[in-house]
């Protein structure tokens, strides 16, 4: 039985806090709600926890990934002795084969932790009411309202799938859709150059296949320092990619036979038999009805927050502020006063024969000395200031001829003590 204290009770329907969304920023924001002893509850329209990263993104990649890279090691460590190639029907699947057991085990780890906690999951479709309140649809068709003093919106996003993009995941995929191809294809062609398309470009070229990346950037991952970047160019040349920088794609479109031809805009084409669309990703806002929050997303397609990550409409933030400062100011007011009081009518006994001050007034009259550094701090301090004239003076204030900290503490303890023992 966990040690961690339960949330208190209250009314059904009524929350402290209401996440919406079981990804990695919602299950924490749950988690850490529940420890600190609120009533929260998280909505989630999948069956189950995790969210994209573990069904589609983040676990699924780095299983594949790790097939990857075991693959390349292999003919490394072994200076091609031994002849490995990829079979031409290859499946995807089967390079994947622990996947399922991953998902599987972060559910069940996530599932445990909300449960441990004492965190209640609703399955089901969210949608806000008012600034306050959200409804739930669930999957049988009915509703339930939530109503919490903060909500935490935690949908996460999805891929970006431009209009001249026709994405029909079979062909021309996303990246939520690439790990279900059913073949390994001998050729990938993949438009952008961010996290995404790095990552699953590496990959693939590390498993045999011939990829292109494209972007109109002059270089991929242009967040990073270009030594960086340089080293990672040149790792995916040797591995058989190709970067075609400072183009943009004109048009994306299936021949019908089996190659996906990309016209760029300088009006070059390049055939492969599968294309990856990596264009950026955009909020899974739709459906929530922000609008009856009073919130909106800005041109991007996200809600702007401030440094806080609160957004415009922070109602019951605000109030659970003033509330808690009002509290804090009272508090000390009454201390304030308190003392005042016990202070002046000490000073009107002043003149009695017999009389002393107060402790509290003593304290406010004549401040406490501030308490020395011990033996072990001053030596610290010294020993960092790489300063032996202070390492020595240090010695001489606190009465020690010994230069270990360890040593000195029981030397200056003891001729302290000694110091103090009256003659004998």
């Amino acid at each position: 039985m966990s040690d961690t204290p339960r949330p208190p009770p209250g009314p059904a329907g009524k929350f402290d806090v209401v996440v919406i969304g079981s990804g990695p920023a919602g299950h924490k924001a749950t988690i850490q709600a529940a420890k600190a002893g609120k009533r929260v509850v998280l909505v989630e329209r999948e069956i189950d926890v995790g969210g994209a990263c573990v069904h589609r993104g983040t676990i699924p990649s780095k299983t594949l990934r790790e097939t990857a890279l075991a693959f390349t090691e292999f003919r490394v460590k072994t200076g091609d002795v031994f002849s490995v190639t990829m079979s031409e029907d290859l499946e995807v699947a089967s390079l994947m084969n622990r996947m399922e057991d991953v998902i599987r085990a972060h559910e069940r780890f996530m599932s445990e932790q909300l449960r441990r906690n004492g965190a209640l999951k609703l399955h089901g479709r969210a949608r806000f009411v008012d600034a306050r309140t959200v409804e739930v649809e669930t999957v049988g068709g009915g509703r339930q309202h939530l109503a919490g003093d903060f909500i935490v919106i935690a949908t996460g996003s999805r891929p970006r799938t431009p209009p001249d993009v026709p994405v029909d995941h079979d062909k021309i995929l996303d990246s939520d859709s690439l790990l279900s191809m059913t073949w390994l294809p001998k050729s990938l062609t993949v438009l952008g150059a961010g996290v995404i398309a790095s990552e699953y470009a590496t990959i693939f070229a590390a498993l045999g296949v011939k990829v292109t990346m494209v972007d109109k950037g002059p270089r991929p991952l242009g967040f990073l320092d270009s030594e960086v970047v340089d080293q990672f160019v040149a790792a995916f040349t040797r591995a058989g990619g190709r970067y075609v920088g400072g183009r943009k794609h004109a048009k994306v479109e299936w021949d019908g036979v089996e190659h996906v031809v990309t016209t760029l805009d300088d009006g070059s084409e390049i055939r492969s038999e599968r294309l990856l669309c990596c264009l950026g990703r955009v909020a899974n806002v739709d459906g929530l009805d922000l609008a009856s929050a009073g919130l909106a997303v800005n041109d991007r397609g996200v809600i702007p927050v401030d440094e806080h990550c609160r957004t415009s409409t922070r109602s019951a933030t605000s109030s659970a502020r003033r509330r808690w400062r009002r509290r804090r100011w009272s508090r000390a007011a009454a201390r304030s006063a308190t003392r005042s009081t016990s202070c002046s009518a000490t000073a009107r006994r002043r003149s009695r024969p017999g009389s002393t001050p107060s402790p509290r007034c003593r304290r406010s009259a004549s401040p406490r000395p501030r308490r020395p550094r011990s033996t072990a701090a001053a030596w610290l301090a010294a020993r960092s200031s790489r300063s032996w004239r202070a390492a020595r003076s240090a010695r001489s204030r606190m009465g020690c001829s010994s230069w270990s900290p360890i040593r000195a503490a029981s030397t200056c303890s003891a001729s302290r003590s000694s110091a103090k023992a009256p003659a004998s």
